[in-house]
């Protein structure tokens, strides 16, 4: 009777005899020993592939079931085979002691979708080809002269993918799977049909600074080689500070007169901030967007206080947005003393009616003085729309003063643009002078 007793509590101990899950053999075991042996037949399975193909160059990728998310849950599977038999009653015991039960319990499958996602965004960066815009130059009578044609570009449709991977749903997927990607073409922003469209000159500003010195005529000029021919889709943005890059020595900038904490300190690439200014002002008589704008401490002699442009690598941009519906295009001269920036659209582009930048009078402040600036359009029946840019503040500028010795270059700074208007038509001139004359201002 005691044998008998001691067999039975062995036996409620153990799994049934005849009882498998996924096909393995667990009679006879503990919790234990089953659940390490159905760990092990898991992790085999978990190195099964999921396999992607790119539809043309047959190229492959295999994610392992368990880097795709797939998970089975094998201690859910060890307790329903453990359970078996265990509530049979007293002669249903005795008649199944020796006999095999016959049950194959199937560990149940989850997938998340997570992992998977982070895996088809790793091949998304590897298969995606970036579309180029069409290239052109100005040639005569102000028609563009197309360079080099557009290329369509190549993505991954993320969710197609998915969808294609998960077409026979999530269970299909506990064995690896196999599906093709899915891809789609990237159009260019501009194409070779819009550049033909390209014949309308928009907006244009000149600045002379034909008594400059050599090294600051020389900065202007390398400026507006950097960024004549400039084209912008529509909504692209330009930025003067990645159009030119940083202002170093070794990179051909020459010294030349910038500001600095309120003195006139030479630095390489002084005299770049004449054609940010110059860009500055054709852009607003194009009725182009402002993204970002900030005046200079000090004000400046080329254009009316309230309509500069300061930069300062790292620190200040000046930034605009293609707000139209078709490229715009920009042309660059500086010969003979004379900076002119030319913006080139669609006819569709053109400024609804004459285009005229204000300037309200100084007034002064404690460190100086201000003013308010505004963007007014005269329509053709007479009406007039009046945009507000900001309000520049400036220190005084002290015309005795001598110029301090060159210093370093700072290092480039973060700096936080100004917060844009309720209109969301563009930013602020300027920040108060005592904050913009820290920064190195190419005047």
């Amino acid at each position: 009777m005691a044998a008998a007793n001691a067999s039975r509590a062995a036996g409620a101990n153990r799994i049934a005899i005849g009882v498998r899950v996924a096909g393995i053999d667990v009679s006879g075991l503990t919790r234990e020993e089953a659940a390490e042996r159905v760990r092990d037949w898991a992790r085999q399975q978990y190195q099964q592939p999921v396999t992607l193909i790119a539809p043309q160059s047959g190229r492959t990728w295999n994610i392992p079931l368990y880097e795709a998310g797939g998970r089975f849950e094998t201690n859910a599977a060890v307790e329903k085979a453990f359970a078996i038999g265990k509530d049979d009653g007293f002669f249903e015991r005795v008649w199944m002691a020796n006999r095999p039960r016959n049950v194959d319990v199937t560990p149940e499958f989850r997938f998340n979708t997570a992992p998977l996602d982070k895996c088809l965004a790793k091949i998304a960066a590897e298969v995606h080809v970036a579309p180029k815009n069409a290239r052109a130059k100005m040639g005569e009578g102000g028609v563009l002269v197309v360079t080099q044609p557009e290329r369509k570009g190549v993505k991954l449709d993320v969710e197609a993918t998915k969808a294609a991977l998960l077409a026979e749903g999530e269970e299909a997927l506990r064995d690896g799977q196999t599906a093709k990607l899915v891809v789609t073409e990237e159009m260019p922003k501009v194409t070779s049909e819009m550049l033909g469209e390209v014949s309308t000159l928009l907006g244009s500003y000149s600045t002379s600074y034909g008594a400059s010195s050599a090294s600051r005529r020389h900065n202007i000029e390398k400026a507006a080689g950097f960024i004549d021919g400039k084209l912008l889709g529509p909504g692209e943005v330009f930025s003067y500070n990645e159009a030119l890059g940083p202002r170093l020595r070794r990179l051909g900038w020459m010294d030349a007169p910038t500001y600095q904490d309120g003195q006139v300190v030479p630095g390489p690439g002084g005299g770049i901030c004449q054609a940010s200014t110059t860009l500055y002002n054709a852009v607003l008589r194009a009725n182009l967007k402002i993204v970002e704008r900030r005046n200079h401490s000090m004000p400046v002699h080329y254009v009316p206080a309230g309509c500069d442009a300061t930069v300062d690598y790292g620190n200040i941009d000046f930034r605009f947005e293609n707000s139209t519906s078709g490229p715009v295009y920009v042309m660059a001269r500086a010969a003979g003393g004379k900076l002119t920036f030319n913006l080139y659209g669609v006819p569709e582009a053109l400024p609804p009616g004459k285009v005229d930048v204000v300037t309200s009078a100084r007034r002064a402040t404690r460190s100086g003085f201000a003013v308010t600036t505004w963007r007014v359009i005269t329509n053709a029946d007479g009406t007039t729309t009046r945009e507000l840019l900001g309000t520049s503040s400036y220190r005084p500028l002290n015309s005795g003063a001598r110029a301090a010795a060159p210093r370093r270059p700072a290092a480039p700074r973060r700096a936080t643009a100004a917060a844009a208007p309720a209109s969301g038509t563009a930013t602020p001139a300027a920040a108060p002078a005592a904050a913009a004359a820290a920064a190195v201002s190419p005047v």
